[in-house]
């Protein structure tokens, strides 16, 4: 099936949409008539479908195509015939075709704009699985803990714990993180996650006092100067936050010298680290106020002082201002952001304009 034999427009429709219009000399091509030529004028010659005897079909083959295969193999094409194998065929003698008409240029928009909709529109494999490993020459690509559905992220999870001892903490990392995402957006309580892989793959701020729980857990275990040094670890971490994963492989690296079992209670690295306010809420309350002259101010002021700010300060000083009034509406982590270039003295008198 092509696009004269399909009375169902929707992929030529589509393409149309993804390109905002068809050139000239497509608009006026025959789309119910199928052309009287040799075999060899159509991609798919056994069948003559796809005719490309004409810029116009040429196009219009092209497009129908690309759409057509992009979307799981249509139902509109016998599945037994459009093959990968059949498919690039058909798409090489009409890229070919195109050469000769003229129209290369137009071809490869129509395959960059499809292509770019599928990549936009389908479903990210990590929507679909918690881990995914690159064996690259040993069997590429490896997919791990289905979360696709409610009951396969459940049951994932479970599965996760009980290869703790199994996995690379790393990779248990990443799989629990993007448990706990799914399960956000496919409203799975957290009592349905088990407490390692919930806590595990948190996106908290770093917490001091739970690392130094950690880190004294191991002092228990592996004695006073391991334990010094577990610690010593939290407070460097402690007082550069920016650069918390180094410490954190720091840790994990120890852990792995001690031969650290994660499965009988003993705190995980990123457990211990990552357990502090959810990064969430921080970003929740950044959003509902803002630093002015290092004073929180909530947002809803900024909002409604735009009157205020024409009233008391010059051309100049508005313009600064508003601008601040302007981007408070999308958030306060933009307006702060906005405030931080702003002089500190003109800081200091708007603050004092807002508490009169």
């Amino acid at each position: 099936m092509d696009f004269i034999s399909d009375n169902n427009p929707k992929h030529l429709n589509k393409v149309e949409s993804l390109l905002g219009e068809f050139p000239e000399y497509v608009k006026s091509a025959n789309l119910a008539e199928r052309p009287n030529v040799a075999r060899g004028s159509f991609a798919n010659s056994i069948n003559k479908e796809f005719p490309m005897d004409t810029p116009e079909n040429t196009f219009l083959s092209y497009s129908y195509l690309k759409s057509a295969s992009m979307n799981s193999l249509s139902r509109g094409l016998d599945p037994s015939v459009l093959t990968k194998k059949n498919i690039l065929t058909w798409e090489n003698r009409l890229l070919e075709a195109g050469q000769i008409h003229g129209i290369s240029e137009d071809l490869e928009k129509i395959a960059k704009a499809v292509e770019d909709d599928k990549k936009e529109n389908e479903p990210s494999v990590n929507d679909q699985f918690a881990l995914i490993i690159d064996f690259k020459k040993e069997g590429g690509l490896k997919y791990y803990y289905p979360i696709d559905t409610r009951e396969n992220l459940e049951n994932s999870a479970r599965e996760l714990v009980d290869d703790i001892s199994r996995v690379p903490l790393e990779a248990f990392r990443t799989a629990s993180h993007n448990i706990v995402k799914k399960a956000k957006i496919l409203k799975v309580p957290s009592t349905r996650i088990p407490d390692k892989v919930r806590r595990t793959g948190a996106d908290r701020d770093f917490n001091e006092k739970i690392a130094k729980h950690a880190a004294n857990q191991r002092g228990r275990k592996f004695g006073e100067d391991a334990g010094g040094i577990y610690l010593d670890i939290v407070k460097a971490a402690a007082s550069d936050t920016q650069n918390l994963g180094n410490y954190i492989n720091l840790f994990m690296d120890l852990d792995r010298v001690n031969k650290v079992d994660y499965s009988n209670g003993t705190l995980n690295p990123y457990e211990a680290f990552y357990s502090g306010v959810e990064k969430e809420e921080i970003e929740k309350a950044a959003n509902k106020h803002v630093l002015l002259a290092e004073v929180p101010v909530p947002v809803e002021e900024i909002e409604k002082s735009e009157d205020l700010i024409k009233e008391c300060f010059n051309k100049e000083d508005q313009e600064e201002l508003l601008s601040v009034v302007n981007l408070s509406k999308e958030g306060g982590i933009k307006a702060a952001m906005r405030i931080m270039d702003i002089d500190g003295d003109l800081q200091k008198r708007y603050l004092k304009a807002l508490a009169k």
